[in-house]
């Protein structure tokens, strides 16, 4: 009866080592779970992470007839860059953005220099309009 009552003490002892092994390896890997390493990083001073800043809001309205007879209807951008334009009031609007204030507008189908109350539209795909605010 010796001899099983040495090897339970061994396999008691094998046990509890096995028991602190798995233990150990589970503590190891806890702190591969934590979300330190999917945190993304943000720099406050360069204001990466926050909200981005709203769109300009429209300042101005006009209507513009031009030297064709159409009428096109431009909506000014308070950022001073941006305008919309649109060949009717239903239409879709069409962007046109400027590199600073005071420089010709440009998109995707033509150019609009603004002065005072003139607009020349140079389109891509017909000819230029004159256009003067009514």
């Amino acid at each position: 009866m010796s001899s099983d009552l040495g090897n339970m003490d061994y396999s008691a002892r094998s046990t509890r080592r096995a028991n602190v092994l798995v233990l150990c390896l589970a503590l190891l890997a806890l702190p591969a779970c934590s979300n330190k390493g999917n945190e993304i990083p943000t720099d406050k001073a360069s204001g990466a992470g926050s909200t981005p800043p709203l769109p300009p809001s429209i300042s101005a309205s006009h209507t513009y007839r031009c030297n064709d007879n159409s009428l096109v209807f431009i909506d000014f951008m308070s950022d001073g860059t941006t305008l919309d334009l649109r060949e009717s009031k239903a239409a879709a609007p069409a962007r046109m953005t400027a590199p600073a204030p005071g420089q010709p507008f440009a998109g995707d189908e033509a150019t609009a220099t603004v002065n005072n109350k003139t607009v020349v539209l140079e389109q891509y795909k017909a000819p230029s309009r004159t256009c003067r605010r009514d």
